[in-house]
């Protein structure tokens, strides 16, 4: 196995930090070593030095190959089940309230591997058989997905997932309502779940191709990846395209404590939330 040195990880440090502004703390080192060596035999390199020296090639491919190793895609359906509880008793009656006057925008960020949007999908079609609500209403939902790595954005789009992953907090119920049989012990969603959301690439830094008006945004456990000042200019920027009382979740660890910010911090039992 090759050795990291100080210098090599400083420079990979350096190259993620530029690229997508993560944060990678000297703790994280192994992490580095760990994810990347199996990128250094696949592009033959014999040390991270010269890996290091291929990204300075501009080498666009292995760029995106380094990104997608080092970023974390833990994700499941109904991540964190109590907070999904609290959305659908809470928040899916409000955004059917407001879609009765105009269309409405979820921005899932950082959406990993997809199950999120699709999650969110499902209680906007299960509120719909519910309430006995005309399914054309669907329409005016619209939930964008992106995420800065193109590997799980490809695989969100499918809409593929193994055993392991769908019984990661997918009912039985569910599962034969929003997927069907792919390969042996593959499911793929269906169009009822896969007509509500558009996926794109977007790095949460690059402002300029923020969305605009949403109603809600899920920004769940990725603002721990930043340093504050990212933190708090990713912050400003989502207050800012938000639309009136428009509304900003983000992971049950995380808060907002210390920063400056004129969101309002709301509770609906077990789910934190916080208002424009």
């Amino acid at each position: 196995m090759a050795e990291l040195k100080d210098e090599d990880f400083y420079g990979l440090k350096k190259f993620i930090y530029d690229v997508s502004r993560i944060d990678l703390q000297e703790n994280k080192k192994y992490l580095v070593k760990q994810r990347l060596e199996p990128l250094l035999i696949k592009q033959g390199c014999k040390t991270f030095a010269e890996l290091n020296q291929k990204l300075m090639r501009a080498n666009k491919g292995l760029q995106d190959e380094i990104i997608s190793a080092i970023t974390t895609n833990e994700t499941s359906f109904f991540r964190d089940n109590h907070v999904y509880e609290e959305i659908n008793r809470y928040l899916i009656p409000l955004l059917f309230d407001k879609v009765k006057k105009q269309n409405v925008k979820i921005w899932s960020a950082a959406c990993s591997t997809g199950q999120e949007p699709y999650t969110l999908s499902m209680l906007i079609n299960e509120y719909i058989d519910k309430k006995r609500i005309n399914d054309s209403i669907i329409k005016k939902f619209d939930i964008m997905a992106t995420d800065i790595d193109s590997v799980v954005l490809d695989k969100a789009r499918e809409g593929v997932y193994n055993n392991f992953e769908i019984k990661r907090g997918l009912s039985s119920n569910k599962l034969d309502k929003y997927f069907e049989e792919a390969d042996k012990n593959k499911y793929k969603a269906t169009f009822l779940l896969k007509r509500l959301i558009s996926f794109s690439k977007m790095n949460l830094t690059d402002f300029h191709y923020y969305p605009r008006n949403i109603d809600v945004i899920f920004c769940r456990n990725v603002l721990i990846y930043f340093d504050r000042t990212t933190i708090q200019e990713i912050l400003n920027k989502m207050y800012s395209i938000l639309a009136p009382d428009g509304i900003l979740i983000i992971g049950s660890a995380e808060n907002l404590y210390g920063f400056d910010t004129k969101f309002k911090k709301h509770e609906s039992g077990r789910l934190v939330y916080y208002k424009k």
